[in-house]
Order: structure tokens, then sequence, then C-alpha cells
């Protein structure tokens, strides 16, 4: 066993003669009386990249310390499969049951949802797409600098993909002089971006229990779903790391 409950400690307890008797909930009682808990667990993660801290802290200062000539935002995109369940949901025949799914589904492609949280307001910003290549990021900076006014400064937050700071991007900088400073990420610190946590709504309660059979279909969801975010649901995120170095 590597993972042990109170049921299986109290039977190696009795298979090994430690007791003649004991019950899985007594167990239980005296791992509680002692604050063990061999059932649980907490993931870490190591800093990977050797510059980590250097590249971290001017996003934290970003979150705790807003500009004042300009809005923070945090960029990335997110493929989206296409998929629909092969029979139809079972709808709940009585009270206290639940719907029931079909297991199996059918793909039917993917789509692309590039985004962008403005971080000190918890508006979102989305763009889809079939697919992700360069010209789609340098059309997602076009539509940032159109929705953001002329007079702000574009902090923007963002991770390593290179077509996030290719030839096109570095030709459209130069086509719009200041408007835009890029912050990337430290390497394997995805966390470390706020999109990621919107992201995670995005799934939790729009596209988990959604079942479309054509890309138009998961597009009209999506897109309904930001804006009705940004009616009732956007705030900022309450973010408590302070850009500390982490420890080993």
């Amino acid at each position: 066993m590597t993972k042990w409950s109170g049921r299986l400690l109290a039977k190696a307890l009795r298979i090994g003669g430690r007791v003649s008797q004991i019950s899985g909930s007594t167990v239980n009682r005296v791992l509680r009386t002692a604050t063990i808990k061999p059932h649980r667990i907490a993931y870490w993660k190591r800093k990977r990249d050797p510059d980590f801290d250097r590249k971290a802290k001017p996003i934290v200062d970003l979150y705790l310390n807003p500009p004042q000539d300009g809005v923070v935002v945090c960029a990335d995109e997110k493929p989206i499969q296409v998929l629909s369940r092969q029979l139809a949901d079972r709808l709940p025949r009585a009270p206290g049951q639940i719907l029931q799914r079909e297991f199996e589904y059918v793909r039917h492609g993917t789509i692309c949802l590039t985004a962008a949280l403005f971080v000190h307001t918890g508006r979102v910003l989305g763009m889809i797409t079939p697919n992700r290549p360069a010209q789609v990021f340098v059309a997602f900076l076009d539509r940032l600098h159109a929705e953001v006014a002329p007079d702000q400064i574009i902090y923007l937050i963002c991770d390593n993909l290179n077509t996030h700071k290719g030839p096109l991007v570095r030709s459209w900088m130069e086509e719009h002089p200041g408007r835009i400073r890029f912050f990337y990420l430290p390497n394997y610190a995805s966390w470390l971006s706020q999109i990621e946590l919107w992201f995670n709504s995005l799934q939790r309660f729009c596209l988990e229990l959604a079942d479309v059979q054509e890309p138009a279909a998961i597009e009209e969801l999506v897109t309904d779903y930001v804006g009705t975010y940004n009616e009732v649901e956007a705030h900022p995120y309450k973010w408590t790391y302070t850009g500390d170095v982490l420890a080993a």
C-alpha cells in the first residue's frame, strides 16, 4: 500500500498480531488525536528556472502595486476540444436522483481561445480561432490595443511560447512604440499568471459539462460565458504570493 485508510491500518494491525481487535474508526480516532493524516498529501513544485526570483519579482510587483500609467494584463491561449457524448443524457426521474451521462464521447476537432485577464478589474477579453499561429497572437495584440485607452501602457504578462516573442511580435512593437511592455514568466511557472485562475473557472463552469457537435457551437458557448462572466462575475483575484524567495 502507498496510501492508507483507517480500515486498512486496522487490518494491518490485526494481521500483524499487534492487536486482536480494532476497528477502522478507532484507528481514525487515534490518528486525529495525534494529528497524523496518512491519507492526505500536498504537492509542491521546485523552481526549475535559475532566474526564477529575478523574473518573478517584477510580475508580483505589478500585481501588488498597480502602475498608475497603465493596466496589467495576463494573456495566454487555451486549446478547447469539441466533444459530444455518444448518447443523450438521462435526466433525473425522481427527487434525489442525479443526471446520468454516457461515458464515451466523440471528438469533433478543437478550437483555440486566446484570452486576456485585466488583473485589477477581473474583466476578460477573448478571441476564438481554429488554431494559434503567430498571426493570431498579433491579431490579439490589435484587440488589446483597441480595448485600452491610448494614453495607457499595457503591462502584458505571458509565457515564453515562441509566438509571444517572434519576429511578428517584434514588428508589431516597432509599429506601436511604448504601447506594450512584456513581462515573461519564469520557465515552468504558469501558476504566476492569473489567467490560469480564470481558465480554471472556464473549465469548471462552462466546459466541463458541455456537449456539442460543432466548433461553432462551442465558440458560441465560450463567447457567451465570457460575456456573462464580465457582467456578473468579474472581480480581481486575491493574490497572496508576495514574491519572497521560495524555499526549496
